[in-house]
């Protein structure tokens, strides 16, 4: 595999561990979302106008500084879904 591949491109993983409650109620879900979310913001920062959580979600992704990952602009093109409430 290592001599098929050319070059080697380093994405970012943003990881929400789930194994932290059971999640029995909508409320503990979107308790640890907003706490991941809020570790985050504190991290690479935050807009006032991103309120929601795809909103906040995609401010992260777009703030985390592309030199942390060997100059690859293509992180950009992760996606992500939320579930309307």
């Amino acid at each position: 595999m290592e001599r098929l591949e050319k070059e080697w491109n380093v994405y970012p993983v943003l990881h929400i561990d789930f194994s932290m409650t059971k999640y029995t109620t909508m409320a503990d879900l979107n308790e640890r979302l907003n706490l991941q979310l809020c570790e985050w913001e504190r991290i690479y920062g935050n807009a006032p106008e991103e309120e929601g959580y795809a909103a906040r979600f995609s401010g992260i992704i777009k703030s985390i500084p592309a030199n942390r990952f060997a100059g690859s602009s293509t992180y950009r093109r992760i996606r992500c879904t939320f579930i309307r409430q």
